[in-house]
């Protein structure tokens, strides 16, 4: 491992090499999960500290969203990432399965289930980080900004700081990240 040091890809020289590997991913994988349920427990205490409220103060929600989908968007990474130079399962199992004879292993394929499931998230990993355009599309149609209204208002830029989300985007939030 000497030569490769300094090397940005890891590279497969033989068995242990493939062992290393996947005991980091799961390693990986544990932690984050583990951070999620962490976070998990904090929005369900939230929930059930105020079991009447219908609003959430957006400093706090903000928050809990932020320390939330960074474990996410690693996992979605770690599972789902095929970039040449990123750590990923995905592209481990791919190079493992197709490395197999020489390394004296029985390896089957995955079956469709298991293969949907890398496939979202690879997805998942690929929309993690998009801002989709229709955002901006649909806020030109909810505040109806047409033209003359964008052209009378262009040297103003309004920043909005909302100060409370309706309680039920937490509930949502904790169903998704489950």
């Amino acid at each position: 491992m000497e030569s490769n040091r300094n090397s940005k890809t890891f590279n497969f020289s033989d068995i242990s090499d493939y062992i290393f590997y996947l005991s980091e991913l799961i390693i990986d994988t544990i932690q984050k999960k583990e951070r999620i349920e962490f976070y998990s427990k904090e929005i369900e205490n939230i929930i059930e500290t105020n079991p009447k409220a219908k609003l959430i103060n957006s400093d706090l929600y903000e928050a809990i969203s932020d320390k939330t989908m960074r474990p996410m968007q690693y996992i979605f990474n770690l599972l789902g990432d095929e970039s040449k130079k990123a750590v990923s399962y995905r592209k481990f199992r791919k190079l493992l399965f197709n490395n197999k004879s020489k390394l004296g292993i029985q390896l089957d394929k995955l079956n469709s289930e298991e293969e949907n499931i890398l496939g979202q998230f690879n997805q998942l990993r690929n929309w993690g980080l998009h801002i989709p355009e229709s955002l901006f599309i649909q806020k030109k149609v909810f505040f109806k900004m047409d033209k003359d209204f964008i052209i009378e208002n262009k040297k103003k830029i309004i920043i909005p700081k909302y100060n409370n989300f309706e309680i039920e985007f937490l509930h949502k939030f904790k169903v998704e990240i489950q």
